[in-house]
């Protein structure tokens, strides 16, 4: 029976696939004009909410998709293992469903209102993208006070689908571990 056992961790450790790592791109300044991202929310509605390491509870960010980068999320824990949740709605027009792509994100990663702020907290360096509880990949990102484009094979939507973002690593902030991010725009549907 060990030796069973022994095989199947073996077996098990040959089939696992590490998760591709794509590193996205920075995608020019943050700037008024550059605010007015459509992205998916054009399309289909989504809300999104954050969730500490080890606890089930999600609370709702409004911030990070308020089309202002003065105003950011916070995570004061540092941010390692924190998953930022996004839930579709329950049912989408039937004329949509399995129909609208979704294909990345944009994102301002840190404290945008001064270049000093930016510096002084921590900024999302790698995340993990889930779609409904298959972790799809890894997303290496730029330590940049410009947007940040990841991007990823179309998923098409559908009624009741949620992703996440599960927080890897971090680069450290000059004076505070709180972790910072000042906007996140899901990009697709056109």
């Amino acid at each position: 029976m060990k030796t069973l056992f022994i095989a199947l961790l073996a077996l098990a450790g040959t089939c696992s696939a590490a998760l591709p790592e794509i590193k996205a791109e920075t995608n020019g300044p943050v700037t008024p004009d550059s605010m007015a991202i459509c992205g998916l929310k054009c399309t289909i509605k989504s809300t999104i909410y954050a969730a500490k390491k080890g606890d089930t509870k999600e609370t709702r960010i409004i911030v990070l998709d308020d089309v202002r980068a003065g105003t950011a999320w916070r995570d004061e824990s540092g941010g390692i293992g924190t998953r930022l949740v996004i839930h579709f709605p329950a049912k989408i027009p039937a004329e949509m469903e399995g129909q609208v792509p979704f294909y990345g994100f944009d994102l301002i990663s840190g404290d945008h209102r001064s270049h000093e702020l930016w510096a002084a907290a921590s900024r999302i360096k790698k995340m993990r993208f889930w779609y409904n509880g298959k972790a799809v990949c890894d997303f290496l990102l730029p330590d940049s006070y410009d947007w940040i484009s990841a991007s990823f094979t179309d998923i098409m939507v559908r009624s009741g689908d949620q992703c996440s973002l599960e927080i890897l690593e971090v680069y450290p902030g000059t004076t505070s571990k709180t972790l910072v991010l000042s906007e996140l725009v899901l990009m697709g549907a056109h």
